[in-house]
């Protein structure tokens, strides 16, 4: 930002000013022009990056600009693998990493999570191939042997029985 003499502002390319409607408290509504600075770097990214149920391998994506040498600004993106989850779980990806999570309206992914039922099949070969990401269990991490998460009693009998077993420990 740079000022002139007379005390007027030149806008640079990070300053923007737009027209907002603000309600007061009282309830009147006034039209504001409000400045904001932009003071981050842009940069230019794959649309893929995030897109979690529509990914394209690197060979098969489609750009709309190609040059023998990419704009300074223009950072490749690591090839990572798109945010899959097992069937009732959605995926989200939360500060780049992958999490499997249930709607609070999906009463299947619910049960599962809470270790009610036992994913299928095709889920449990999905996480074991780490093609999907492993679900958010309730009551701790999922099983893989057993192909479900925990119930909260398995958790329960899983604390009881290992202080039983320290305990017996130091008694011989």
């Amino acid at each position: 930002m740079q000022a002139r003499s007379n005390g007027a502002r030149r806008w640079s390319r990070n300053d923007s000013r737009l027209e907002m409607t603000t309600t007061s408290v009282g309830g009147a509504s006034v039209v504001e022009k409000l400045s904001f600075y932009n003071h981050t770097e842009c940069e230019c990214r794959e649309r893929s990056e995030y897109d979690t149920t529509n990914e394209k391998p690197a060979d098969q994506r489609v750009y709309r600009h190609q040059s023998s040498s990419p704009p300074q600004n223009m950072k490749k993106p690591p090839t990572r693998k798109p945010c899959r989850c097992p069937s009732e779980f959605t995926p989200r990806i939360t500060e780049g990493v992958c999490q499997c999570n249930c709607f609070e309206s999906n009463e299947n992914c619910i049960k599962t999570r809470r270790g009610k039922g036992y994913f299928s099949l095709a889920d449990r070969i999905c996480i074991q191939k780490n093609e999907c990401a492993m679900p958010n269990c309730e009551f701790g991490e999922y099983i893989k042997w057993q192909g479900k998460c925990p119930r909260k009693r398995d958790t329960f009998d899983a604390m009881t029985s290992y202080r039983a077993n320290l305990s017996h420990r130091f008694r011989s």
